[in-house]
């Protein structure tokens, strides 16, 4: 509670240090990551960092933006147009811009026009020393934007990658773990480029093939050499069929039991979970919460009288096994039977991947 409190009172000397430059219309928000990485309003307690929106002065049309940290250090410095002046998160910055580590050493410098990056890059290292350099260069005709590698510098201060020609580094935010690491030619990713990701306390190895910046293949490798091929990173676990499909197969299957007096028992809404292996097939199926053991049991039976039809979570196109949760509504039809629906089956999130 006091940590709270002093964070509230250091933020609020932050807003006292540019109050000599804010009108009635300045914008504050709180932002802090959630586990997606995605950027969301949160309040001033729980922020990451608070940003500033001010109008501009008479004259001026562009709007101001600074970005602090929770400890006072400015995050960024920039300007914005006024059309995007609304508190969706995002904006459309113009003109040169700067940001920051919470250490105060400065993170990267490059220029927008139009919301879209433009010109030369500058990016460094938190300790200061330049890491790279981009180039983007911006086609009007149809506003797309290519990105040029120009220079590269490992931490020891060597240029890698030299106008355009030599190896990349790619690190994680942190700059702690190296991402991926491939060549540049004339300025466009060529060839292999490789890269490690954790999960679970394992590696697993994936390669990007490029010719002239244009990806030729994505294949993922699991500790033992299998390789995978992928479209995509992450790949939810899905239901080949459908959902509905899923649910009816069980519903076929599911005989629901009886009371003491021989009168269908009545059910609500069960949650039910299991897992998906691998290969595909539905395994370790339970319920959650207190339940009758005779519904347990019927549950069970129609769940292992069903074809599965799942294709498991994949990332880098390697199958991992996760784990289902599904609340399972009950309803008598006018006959007397028993019909289940669900209106949603969710991947439980933590974790997402039981093992692999």
């Amino acid at each position: 509670m006091l940590k709270n409190i002093l964070i509230s009172i250091v933020l609020s000397l932050v807003l006292i240090k540019t109050a000599n430059c804010q009108r009635k219309d300045t914008i504050i928000t709180y932002f802090k990551t959630n586990v997606y990485g995605n950027r969301e309003y949160t309040t001033s307690d729980s922020c990451e960092y608070l940003r500033m929106i001010i109008a501009p002065h008479k004259g001026e049309k562009l709007y101001t933006i600074k970005e602090y940290y929770r400890n006072t250090n400015i995050k960024f410095s920039g300007k914005c147009e006024p059309e995007m002046m609304d508190r969706s998160g995002v904006v459309l910055l113009q003109g040169d811009c700067i940001s920051f580590f919470d250490t105060g050493k400065r993170q990267s410098i490059g220029s927008y026009e139009n919301g879209s990056k433009q010109g030369f890059e500058y990016n460094y290292y938190p300790d200061g020393k330049l890491y790279c350099v981009f180039n983007f260069v911006r086609n009007t005709r149809n506003l797309t934007t290519k990105v040029l590698f120009v220079d590269c510098y490992d931490k020891n201060g060597s240029i890698i990658c030299n106008k355009g020609n030599g190896r990349w580094i790619q690190y994680y935010p942190d700059f702690k773990t190296i991402d991926v690491v491939g060549e540049v030619i004339n300025g466009l990713k060529e060839g292999p480029w490789e890269g490690k990701a954790m999960l679970n306390g394992d590696s697993i190895k994936y390669v990007y093939n490029y010719h002239e910046d244009k990806t030729i293949s994505r294949i993922g490798y699991t500790k033992d050499g299998v390789s995978y091929p992928f479209t995509r990173v992450i790949q939810a676990p899905f239901n080949n069929t459908s959902i509905d499909t899923f649910i009816l197969e069980f519903n076929k299957k599911f005989k629901a039991p009886k009371d003491a007096n021989g009168h269908i028992m009545n059910i609500d809404t069960v949650h039910i979970g299991f897992i998906i292996e691998r290969n595909g097939t539905l395994t370790h199926f339970e319920t959650v919460g207190k339940i009758d053991v005779v519904l347990k049991n019927a549950l069970l039976e129609a769940f292992n009288n069903i074809a599965s039809g799942w294709e498991p979570r994949k990332y880098y196109g390697i199958p991992m096994r996760s784990k289902m949760i599904a609340p399972v509504k009950f309803t008598k039809t006018v006959n007397g039977h028993i019909s289940m629906y669900s209106e949603t089956i969710l991947e439980k999130f933590d974790p997402i991947i039981v093992s692999h």
